[in-house]
């Protein structure tokens, strides 16, 4: 169910850096399904614990965001847009909030990254290409595994994986940093050599600028949808898989396990650049800006 509410505020700072310090979601809850999400907290204090069919939709964003970032205090800082929800699931095919909300990055010159399961963000990329022009902007994809009966399981309704990897081509010409968040690999289930492989290798193809790793972690409200998930589906590997996350963190063992190969992916496929978040508007942007608006 789709609920439109007001934004009391767009701009949400927290303290990991990744990608940045500093979130804008256009929407809370998401409709993409994966089953590993981490983010079902979000919806706690609404008293809504369905964070994937309800919906809410901040139609007051964008007025928000140019208020914020009209202030004096703002430092121009790198934001993500969508750091607890993915701003291009479905929802924004009907309320179409984005177009608008890159319009005022671009009217601010504020640097951009968005992190994204779908391929709904080359609608945008003109708009994105003009930002580009302006300030960094990385367009970061998350993916997990090429086997598309599986990712119709965990993340059932995100885009295909090969289509979401192949589209940073298109985003690199137009300027934008782009890269692969190979998350979550999941052990005995997205862990293997031809899985890895074929991420690395489409990610080399498309010449993205970085690939980064990174384990499964099961806590808080995602350990008990995500268990449920690998005894219905995949029962054959529920034991190890218990054996492996009897904490919130993978054993040490299976990420000792885990990293010779990942090493080896990186070597072979790299170099790869080290994610550093964008860098703020330089100070001669902002003096033009303060001339132009």
């Amino acid at each position: 169910m789709i609920k439109e509410i007001q934004a009391k505020s767009a701009l949400h700072y927290h303290e990991q850096k990744f990608a940045t310090n500093w979130d804008v979601n256009i929407y809370r809850g998401c409709e993409h399904g994966c089953v590993y999400c981490f983010a079902r907290y979000s919806h706690r204090y609404l008293d809504n614990p369905d964070f994937f069919g309800d919906i809410y939709v901040k139609t007051n964003i964008v007025e928000q965001l140019d208020r914020e970032f009209a202030r004096k205090s703002w430092t121009h800082q790198p934001v993500n847009v969508g750091g607890v929800t993915d701003a291009y699931q479905q929802a924004e095919e009907k309320y179409g909030l984005m177009p608008e909300v890159i319009r005022t990055f671009i009217k601010h010159r504020n640097p951009l990254v968005i992190v994204t399961k779908s391929t709904l963000p080359l609608r945008d990329i003109g708009l994105i290409s003009e930002l580009a022009k302006l300030v960094q902007v990385d367009v970061l994809v998350s993916a997990s595994v090429l086997d598309e009966k599986i990712r119709l399981v965990t993340e059932p309704n995100s885009s295909p994986t090969n289509d979401r990897i192949n589209m940073l081509s298109s985003f690199r010409e137009a300027g934008c940093r782009t890269g692969v968040l190979l998350m979550p690999v999941i052990p005995h289930l997205t862990d293997s050599y031809e899985n890895l492989n074929g991420i690395y290798h489409l990610a080399r193809e498309n010449q993205v600028n970085m690939v980064l790793p990174g384990i499964l972690h099961l806590r808080g409200a995602t350990r008990e949808p995500f268990m449920k998930m690998i005894r219905a589906s995949f029962p054959e590997i529920y034991p190890e898989i218990s054996k492996i996350y009897s904490t919130g963190n993978a054993a040490e063992t299976y990420k000792n396990s885990l990293r010779p190969l990942i090493r080896r992916l990186q070597s072979e496929y790299g170099p790869w650049a080290k994610y550093t978040p964008p860098e703020p508007m330089p100070e001669k942007l902002k003096e033009q800006q303060l001339k132009l608006f």
